[in-house]
């Protein structure tokens, strides 16, 4: 949980989520001057801008332009959020599920990641959904854990498609049905994420819910673990294909990772 958090937070405190659009903030930042991105920030914030003040928070986080100083970080965080801004409330949120500073309080995240959630928010659709899937700062609930995390899931959102996938095919907070689950993995490893390829490929492999075919179970074998997801088990199943079953599954990878490729 602590790591997949760390890795939304990286993203979150970027420019994506930060900027004030339009803005000498925001230019000077995209530029790399984070001196003058703070300076310009701190002369919005001083016109109750919630985008400058939060990008204030984003820099005192990161230390560009100012020395690091999360607590200062967390205050603009915290009066951003407070004018509504959703991108501040998730950033707010997060500081709460880790512990940054602040102490570590589940619950308020929960609030944070609520108020961002109902604003469209995405990712923090998705956090809020997992802390009610692990009972972090709340009663565990799948029901509402699959509402929030199948609402990120069908906005795009990959470890959301993965994890939505997981719960449909479990039947965990919503009705079980293998089908819809298998089109939710399928969704997710098309977007590259190695742990759907890898269940694909099972699935392929054994004919479970799927009807079985070797080479699309090589192929998305040799995808997952390019993806740094290695399986001894379905590699010990590729060993058993002919040459040419194994050269057509390897076919199939370099069209699929061209399509990607060409669609980015």
């Amino acid at each position: 949980m602590k790591a997949l958090i760390l890795a939304l937070f990286a993203l979150l405190i970027g420019l994506a989520e930060a900027r004030a659009d339009d803005t000498a903030a925001s230019n000077a930042y995209q530029a790399g001057d984070f001196k003058g991105a703070f300076a310009a920030a701190l002369k919005g914030a001083k016109t109750a801008d919630p985008l400058a003040i939060h990008l204030l928070g984003a820099l005192y986080m990161r230390g560009e332009g100012v020395p690091q100083n999360k607590k200062k970080a967390l205050e603009y965080f915290q009066k951003a959020a407070a004018m509504g801004l959703a991108a501040a409330q998730y950033n707010l949120g997060i500081a709460y599920a880790l512990g940054t500073g602040t102490r570590q309080d589940y619950a308020r995240a929960l609030k944070w990641y609520k108020k961002a959630a109902r604003q469209n928010h995405i990712r923090a659709s998705f956090d809020l959904g997992w802390l009610y899937r692990k009972g972090l700062g709340v009663r565990q609930d799948n029901i509402e854990a699959a509402k929030w995390i199948g609402k990120a899931a069908h906005a795009g959102h990959v470890p959301a498609q993965l994890e939505y996938a997981f719960m449909i095919f479990k039947g965990e907070g919503v009705e079980r049905d293998i089908p819809v689950a298998i089109k939710w993995f399928q969704r997710a490893a098309a977007n590259g994420n190695a742990i759907a390829q890898n269940r694909l490929a099972r699935l392929y492999a054994m004919g479970y819910g799927v009807e079985r075919d070797e080479i699309k179970a090589a192929k998305w074998h040799f995808l997952a673990k390019k993806g740094g997801n290695s399986d001894k088990k379905m590699q010990r199943f590729v060993d058993t294909l002919t040459q040419d079953e194994i050269d057509e599954a390897l076919k199939r990878v370099k069209d699929f990772e061209n399509t990607n490729r060409s669609s980015k």
